[in-house]
């Protein structure tokens, strides 16, 4: 893989290359009653992973150079989309759609330490088949059927870039060997059905629905045996029998990896629309929502597991109204508010299913085994004992989270086909998800900034029983507030334009884990949510987004003239957004907590999310010419160009500080950049139509 320049402070940037096919089509089966619909597209696109490991130290250690060079990572990825549409009779129509993907992603979860045999192929598939029976039962009453059967599995396998062995760890140098992620596999299902039926009645316009959707899921743990050195010498020592079992620590994964759960999340819905005048439409309505859990496992010996709370008081009312204002109506108000659930996420009761105390599957670490490098264990020694078990467990209260949201918009019309949009938005989360340890004894002392020191002593806890208990709660808080100022001009004389500034402030107090980019974050204070309130993960200060798309739309006398202006098209998209906000961690556990990682563990009066990184500033072109060739026939070719500019918008920032054991910082975070925003990526392509 060839290398480029360096960019800023991010490094070497390996190459990227995009490659895409795509292709429809459809048309009529039978002479207006049965249409069908089909496309395909392929995309290959490289992610290469760059590695910090230098030539010279896989030379030492008896490995080749070459795995020094980026790691190819891609994803080769396939669409598929077809649909039929039946008109049965002039009451009922079906339309039967079914649509998936395939990727494989070989190279997997490599870069940085990890070389290139600690990845997989990243196996994923999906699949959805989906039937609708629209029925006109009268004039003005209309039923809506909906099924459909979402399928998906993703798998971490072993492919011929993987390695063999055990994983070995060289601490802070380099890490190879076999892949952790291997015999990772998640399988999926979710049958779901539906039912709306709108009912017309004079000035009303009601309503009424529901959904059912079983969720049928199957995971398959990864296995693994690690052998962890302290640095170089020590592996050298255990690999050539100098120093039998000179490693540091040996962990292996032992027990049962197969898990299955089901859940089924249930929706109920009554509105109506009611405009009591031309000018006013007013929306009200109630939506009750319930998401029966996964069943626990009673034989747990720790009783929150024994059985999962089923929250049913999820009613959710709405309300919302719009008013043209003046004879003109060139102005007009919008104003809406209610509440809306969110479903929790099933991993949690996966998580409360797998570790709910008797050890089914587990990560074992030295004294407890301890083989001679490099044989891998597939059970526990005879007569060995478990070691304590850690639970994952959901409160007894554990209720679903909701939020509050308001708003209210302005629209004016200031020119013709050209009107201005001030809106207004606010939203209050509640009952955020997060993880707390609920088995630590406070030890009495402090750090500086007031947070409690926890005694980490084995078998000195809350239930002696157990390790850590890392409990799922509905705590948590959250606000956003946020104000939208949007220019909106709608085609006219070749050109089209939309603007768009926004600002907003989001703060929480939980470091939620009901967000796939947060599922390691911990309180940093066990006994005092509030120390905790800062911004939130996806807070985003200032954004600013224009587009625009201009098409030449004149007339000519010149024949030439006319044949170089006319099917032109030129479209641009600017995105100017704040960085991103992190977490200023340091470099140990400083409260004794040792299921919260460093990340959290944060230097002595430094706020939650307090480092706000680089902004983000893109260009996006496109521009096509389309070539008539017959009435129903034409070709068009097209440029195309994402961050045209190639800015580095960083994504990934370097927020780790040295810390003493008393949480003072004896050396800044480096800030240096760790992942960014694809650089620019240019596509040329071709494209008939008939």
């Amino acid at each position: 893989m060839p290398r480029l320049r360096c960019q800023g402070r991010g490094g070497v940037v390996p190459q990227t290359n995009v490659d895409s096919f795509y292709g429809n089509g459809g048309g009529k089966l039978i002479k207006d009653k049965l249409f069908f619909y089909g496309a395909y597209e392929k995309v290959k696109r490289d992610l290469p992973q760059v590695v910090t490991v230098s030539p010279a130290v896989l030379m030492q250690i008896g490995l080749p150079a070459s795995l020094a060079e980026p790691i190819p990572f891609n994803q080769n990825v396939q669409f598929f989309f077809a649909k039929g549409d039946y008109q049965i009779t002039n009451n009922h129509r079906l339309s039967l759609r079914w649509n998936g993907h395939r990727n494989n992603s070989p190279f997997n979860a490599g870069g940085g330490l990890l070389v290139s045999t600690r990845t997989t192929n990243f196996v994923d598939r999906s699949h959805v088949g989906a039937a609708q029976l629209v029925s006109t039962l009268s004039p003005n009453v209309v039923n809506e059927f909906r099924f459909q059967t979402p399928w998906r599995s993703q798998q971490q396998q072993k492919f011929s870039g993987t390695g063999t062995g055990p994983s070995i760890n060289i601490t802070g140098v380099v890490s190879f060997g076999r892949s952790e992620g291997v015999g990772f596999n998640f399988t999926e299902m979710t049958p779901e059905y539906g039912d709306n039926l709108s009912i017309n009645s004079g000035k009303h316009s009601y309503k009424f629905g529901f959904t059912m959707r079983h969720i049928r899921d199957q995971q398959v743990q990864a296995t693994f045996g690690r052998y962890t050195f302290a640095n170089i010498q020590s592996y050298l020592d255990e690999r050539n029998g100098v120093n039998p079992r000179s490693y540091q620590n040996y962990t292996q994964t032992i027990g049962e990896p197969v898990i299955r759960y089901n859940s089924l999340f249930s929706s109920f819905f009554a509105q109506d629309t009611y405009k009591p005048k031309p000018n006013i439409t007013l929306t009200y309505g109630l939506r009750y929502d319930v998401y029966r859990m996964p069943s626990a496992n009673s034989k747990s010996p720790f009783g929150a597991s024994q059985q999962f709370r089923t929250d049913r008081n999820n009613f959710a009312p709405r309300v919302g109204f719009s008013w043209e204002l003046g004879k003109s109506q060139k102005t007009v108000v919008r104003a809406s508010a209610g509440m809306f659930y969110d479903p929790p996420q099933t991993d949690g009761y996966r998580r409360a299913l797998l570790n709910h105390g008797t050890g089914i599957f587990l990560q074992v670490t030295n004294p407890i085994l301890n083989p001679a490098f490099p044989a891998l264990l597939t059970s526990l020694p005879t007569g060995a004992n478990l070691p304590t078990q850690s639970v994952d467990t959901i409160s007894p209260d554990f209720a679903t989270l909701y939020s509050g949201n308001s708003n209210v918009s302005v629209t004016r019309e200031i020119a013709p086909k050209t009107a201005i949009t001030a809106t207004y938005l606010f939203t209050r989360g509640n009952r955020l998800p997060l993880y707390r340890n609920i088995n630590l004894l406070a030890s009495g002392n402090q750090l500086a900034d007031g947070r409690p020191i926890w005694i980490s002593t084995a078998g000195q806890r809350v239930d002696p029983r157990f390790n850590n208990i890392l409990s799922a709660e509905s705590a948590g808080q959250s606000t956003y507030a946020g104000g939208t100022l949007t220019l909106n001009r709608r085609y006219g004389r070749g050109f089209e334009l939309f603007g768009s500034y926004t600002w907003s402030h989001a703060i929480d107090d939980a470091p939620e884990h009901n967000n796939i980019d947060s599922g390691a974050f911990f309180l940093s204070d066990l006994s005092n949510r509030r120390r905790d309130k800062g911004n939130s993960l996806t807070d985003r200060r200032h954004s600013l987004q224009l587009a625009g798309v201009y098409e030449p739309d004149f007339t000519f006398e010149n024949k030439l003239a006319k044949y170089l202006i006319k099917n032109n098209c030129l479209g641009f998209t600017t995105t100017a957004i704040s960085g991103d906000v992190f977490n200023i961690g340091s470099n140990r556990v400083l409260n004794n907590d040792q299921a919260m990682g460093v990340t959290f563990q944060r230097p002595l009066f430094i706020g939650r999310k307090t480092y706000l990184g680089p902004a983000t500033y893109q260009l996006d072109v496109r521009y096509s010419r389309i070539f008539p060739i017959r009435e129903r026939m034409r070709a068009e070719f097209f440029a195309e160009s994402t961050n045209l500019l190639n800015r580095t918008n960083v994504t990934g920032v370097n927020t780790a500080a040295m810390v003493d054991t008393a949480g003072l910082i004896t050396a800044q975070p480096s800030f240096a950049w760790t992942s960014a925003i694809d650089q620019r990526l240019i596509q040329l392509g071709l494209k008939f139509s008939f």
